[in-house]
């Protein structure tokens, strides 16, 4: 747990992180009694991550903008601990092409505990950090608009007669062979990603290049407005995998790239 790069951002100190998980209200965590192995808690197992999870998930999350661009993990832990409860903190990052560097965009996403109480933080007539005024909204919401955003910017560009590549950078083409609405083109790979989820949702990128990461495939699949339930890419690589939230949604990166 010691080597977990978020974890670490917070103590190294194993009696402090030890000390932390004791005081707990969720009793998420099991401590030994030689306080030297943790574990979960087998009365709270890990939920399955399927469509109905990640659309309660989204019900819950918040988007939050306007935070400095050198804020820390902890320093964004610290504030919202001292008036809300939340069940996670996502720090919206981006790489920096000539750096080779992740940075903070300056938003997060905020999961609570329950819609109500999301619901309760949205409501609150003022919402400032370091008296900087903040942009809150529905994670949903911000999906939606930028999903509109990006409708916008592609009705204003002219595309040119020869262009038949994807304007996503580093990547050649895109195939969409995995759970095709119409039923062609599915192997079983196909059969595989099943799993009782949305048919029309994964899309395979292929001619990656080698300093193209996940979070940079995701951030150019949500620039269109769609939700990416998870990327499946290791740097380095020439392929990978994106399944999105939404039916049929890959069949729509597949016509507009």
């Amino acid at each position: 747990m010691l080597k977990f790069k978020r974890l670490a951002q917070l103590s190294t100190d194993p009696d402090k992180i030890v000390a932390s998980l004791a005081k707990s209200e969720s009793k998420l965590m099991e401590i030994s009694e030689d306080k030297k192995k943790i574990r979960r808690n087998p009365d709270k197992p890990v939920p399955e991550m399927n469509e109905e999870r990640r659309k309660e998930l989204m019900c819950r999350t918040v988007y939050i903008k306007g935070f400095p661009k050198d804020s820390q993990l902890s320093e964004l832990l610290d504030f919202f601990a001292q008036k809300w409860k939340y069940e996670n903190i996502v720090m919206r990052n981006y790489q920096d092409k000539k750096t080779k560097t992740w940075n903070f965009k300056g938003s997060v996403f905020l999961v609570f505990p329950t819609v109500e109480e999301a619901k309760a933080f949205l409501e609150e007539k003022e919402f400032t950090y370091k008296d900087g005024e903040m942009i809150r909204m529905w994670q949903s919401d911000y999906i939606d608009q930028k999903r509109k955003e990006y409708d916008e910017r592609k009705k204003s560009q002219k595309k040119k007669p020869d262009e038949n590549s994807s304007n996503i950078t580093g990547i050649q083409r895109v195939d969409c062979p995995v759970q095709d609405a119409g039923g062609e083109g599915k192997d079983e790979e196909a059969e595989k990603e099943d799993d009782g989820l949305p048919r029309g949702t994964i899309v395979k990128v292929t001619g990656l290049k080698g300093d193209i990461g996940r979070e940079d495939l995701k951030e150019k699949i949500e620039g269109m407005g769609l939700a990416v339930a998870f990327v499946d890419f290791s740097m380095g690589k020439d392929e990978g995998w994106i399944r999105l939230e939404e039916k049929d949604a890959a069949k729509e990166v597949c016509t507009t790239l």
